[in-house]
């Protein structure tokens, strides 16, 4: 009976930590699983050595201010595997917490396989040799970083995204208008300004300001804001009730792919869901802003010209990115309403994104599984 830990730090994590598990748990039913898992993971059968959410920090200055937290559950988990003598130890995602486990891990001969490389193409390319010293697998999730790895001898697989797999290629955008209780002859903007509560305050009254103009200029325009869990909606009503109480908008919880789906355009805060924006084949305009000292050691450290995956995979500009102080209203509202108007622009951008759709589909989860069961098969099988 094979034990696997698996530890996320953030919602997309949970995601495809909730797949991995479903597709080795179909080629190996006697599969356990402990870690720190996010709701999907749990609801899939992973016994919670602690929550995801304690992870869920981003920037340099969140770190610090939960540091001490960090460092506790990193004494935590280590302590519990050392004493679980899992098969293998698995770490989706939070590569600043996970891979210094998985370092010292393999280091006293556990088998330790990293899903989703850190963004070493964009910035801190020296860490391939701290990777070399922490995973036995480095899955990956993207097909250009397949090169960077076999040029640094670390062992990796290519297994495309989850996302990719899960997310249909044909939609009846009509039906999911109606099945949001939308009016399927109206244009609908669909509004993601984040999960944290840090990209909340920073991007929420911006992103209303956007709303309001864009249903000033648009008839009939219908404002949809999908948010991650009751605490995100609520906190994010508060911001609308404070900057934008006579907007009307269509929240909701948890269903950000049906929104998307049923959406003509989308403003969305730059990260994972500007991919599952792509996946949905829908034009975008990706904007963010957080904590001054942040974004200034960032900008230092980030080698690529673009920031949301669309670009970075197309290494082409096909939607604008709107970054810290060029993430204004205005800037942003004028980009939003070019979507609705140019409609020739609109119609390449989706199906450019289509065929980026197809060449991430590669049944991810059923690989990423694969590559697991077989590193284990090998450790059981190896004289030591």
């Amino acid at each position: 009976m094979p034990l696997f830990v698996i530890v996320t730090g953030e919602a997309s994590g949970d995601r495809l930590g909730a797949a991995l598990m479903c597709a080795i748990t179909k080629a190996c039913p006697n599969a356990r699983f402990i870690g720190v898992p996010g709701p999907l993971m749990r609801h899939a059968g992973c016994q919670p050595l602690f929550w995801q959410e304690d992870l869920a920090v981003m920037g340099f200055v969140d770190v610090i201010k939960h540091l001490a937290l960090i460092l506790k559950r990193r004494a935590q988990l280590l302590k519990a595997v050392k004493a679980l003598a899992p098969a293998v130890y698995i770490g989706i995602d939070a590569p600043d917490f996970n891979l210094p486990i998985e370092r010292r891990l393999k280091k006293q001969g556990f088998k330790t396989v990293h899903v989703n490389s850190p963004t070493v193409w964009a910035w801190r390319p020296g860490r391939l040799k701290s990777i070399a010293k922490s995973v036995d697998l480095m899955l990956l999730l993207f097909p250009f970083e397949q090169a960077i790895y076999d040029r640094a001898l670390i062992p990796a697989v290519y297994i495309g995204h989850p996302l990719a797999d899960q997310l249909p290629i044909d939609v009846d955008v009509e039906a999911c208008r109606s099945a949001l209780g939308l009016l399927p002859q109206h244009p609908v903007l669909a509004i993601l300004p984040g999960s944290r509560a840090s990209e909340l305050a920073y991007l929420a009254p911006t992103f209303l300001a956007v709303a309001k103009n864009a249903v000033a200029a648009i008839p009939h325009l219908q404002c949809c804001v999908p948010l991650i869990n009751e605490a995100s909606l609520q906190a994010f009503r508060l911001y609308w009730q404070t900057h934008a109480p006579e907007l009307t908008l269509h929240c909701s919880v948890a269903n950000a792919h049906s929104v998307i789906q049923a959406a003509d355009t989308v403003l969305v805060a730059s990260g994972t869901a500007a991919l599952e924006v792509m996946l949905c084949h829908k034009p975008m305009v990706v904007a963010y802003r957080m904590h001054a000292l942040n974004y200034a050691i960032a900008k230092r450290l980030v080698k690529t010209p673009y920031v949301s995956l669309p670009n970075i995979l197309s290494e082409h500009a096909w939607v604008p990115e709107r970054l810290q102080e060029k993430a204004t209203v205005r800037q942003l509202t004028e980009d939003v309403l070019a979507w609705f108007k140019e409609t020739d622009r609109y119609e390449q951008t989706r199906q450019h994104f289509l065929r980026l759709h197809h060449t991430l589909r590669q049944n991810a989860a059923e690989k990423a599984a694969l590559a697991i069961l077989n590193l284990h098969a090998k450790n059981t099988l190896s004289p030591h």
